[in-house]
């Protein structure tokens, strides 16, 4: 699927689904350089959080912590709160 499809958009969603199966495989690290090869600037606050959270399920709270700052500054003034939390919550545990 994910060489079949000449819609960036799809490709990307396709993409970030296949990274969560991985995930939930126990293949998370797979999932994490699956992340690492796309780029889209319309995605990447998306990107950066799923990133993150793959990042904690894999023990790297620091790189995680950086992934969703990353999406939160990505987002600017766009809200989410579930990112902040996410973001808050490492801060409190490091």
């Amino acid at each position: 699927m994910l060489s079949q499809s000449e819609d960036p958009v799809m490709t990307v969603v396709t993409t970030m689904r296949k990274a969560r199966v991985l995930a939930s495989k126990g293949d998370v690290s797979a999932a994490i350089a699956l992340l690492n090869g796309v780029s889209s600037d319309a995605f990447q606050v998306s990107l950066m959080e799923l990133k993150g959270d793959l990042q904690l399920k894999n023990n790297e709270p620091v790189k995680a912590r950086e992934s969703y700052q990353q999406a939160l500054d990505l987002a600017g003034d766009e809200a989410r709160p579930i990112l902040v939390m996410k973001l808050d919550n490492l801060a409190v545990e490091g």
